[in-house]
């Protein structure tokens, strides 16, 4: 325990703390988890930035778990009248975690942690419109939807 706080020292001394207070209790135990593995030799097997993400808001007292916000879904359903099912959104919460799967530098992480908290706290004190929180279930968005290809179809679709 005593090497782990020597750890944090030292890792808070390194400049990623940035200007968030409460790094200590939140990102440290990811990056203790990242540095163990390098130190015993498994480089090959290193958490992802959205491993990490998932356990700082797992362990973590200032940021909602992640299990949080995926529990909250048909709350954010009922609450922005959405005709979607609770599963899609759920859905949509974690490829939103996944997309960031591959970041490795610890002051993005950081950045994203906080803008995914933001993020949540805005949708459930209803500071975003219904607008805002379709714009995470647009077609244009699906890898497999086909957009028209001549002129006239995509003026009829709003499209330019």
């Amino acid at each position: 325990m005593l090497q782990e706080r020597n750890l944090i020292h030292r890792i808070n001394s390194t400049g990623y703390a940035g200007c968030c207070d409460e790094f200590t209790t939140s990102i440290a135990p990811a990056i203790l988890l990242r540095l163990t593995l390098i130190y015993h030799g498994a480089q090959s097997h290193l958490p992802s930035a959205a491993d990490a993400i998932l356990y700082v808001y797992t362990y973590s007292p200032r940021y909602p778990r992640a299990g949080t916000s995926l529990h909250n879904s048909p709350e954010i359903q009922n609450m922005y009248s959405l005709s979607l099912p609770v599963s899609a959104i759920r859905t949509k919460i974690r490829q939103e975690f996944e997309r960031h799967r591959y970041v490795n530098q610890l002051p993005v992480v950081d950045v994203l942690l906080f803008q995914s908290h933001s993020e949540y706290q805005e949708m459930l004190n209803y500071w975003k419109q219904l607008s805002h929180v379709m714009k995470y279930f647009r077609v244009e968005e699906d890898p497999t939807a086909k957009l028209p290809k001549n002129f006239m179809s995509r003026f009829l679709e709003g499209r330019n």
